[in-house]
């Protein structure tokens, strides 16, 4: 969830779910606009 992921990497709810549905997005195999991402996915602040 949000929350824990927020909780998790130290950032506002909002934000992590704001980074979470952007992930999800990323990685649908159905989107049209990029591939989708595999395997293991780093971010950096």
């Amino acid at each position: 969830s949000s929350v824990f992921m927020a909780k998790w990497i130290g950032v506002a709810q909002k934000t992590a779910w704001k980074m979470g549905h952007a992930i999800r997005e990323l990685m649908d195999p159905g989107a049209e606009s990029q591939p989708p991402l595999h395997g293991i996915v780093e971010l950096d602040e």
